[in-house]
């Protein structure tokens, strides 16, 4: 994934798009889309809850350990499914 498919996907979760449909739309996986949208999540709460019952409910694989700010955020999100289980 380029720098121009992260930007295209953040504006569209921002935009009210789902993230099934910037996966689709761009042809990317699932996880990495969620990956590429992370910081993007903040501006659309409603979609940010719909990516944390994605996450919890399909158990898609999101690593422990990764660096970068976008992974950071990846694991915010998942903290709450984390501590539910």
């Amino acid at each position: 994934m380029d720098d121009r498919q992260t930007h295209f996907a953040r504006i569209m979760v921002e935009c009210g798009c789902t993230i099934e449909d910037v996966s689709v739309t761009l042809g990317m996986k699932l996880d990495d889309t969620i990956y590429a949208v992370a910081q993007s999540l903040k501006a659309n709460p409603a979609e940010l809850k719909r990516v944390r019952n994605i996450i919890a409910g399909r158990k898609l694989h999101i690593p422990a350990m990764h660096s970068g700010e976008r992974s950071s955020v990846v694991l915010d999100i998942a903290a709450p499914m984390a501590r539910a289980a």
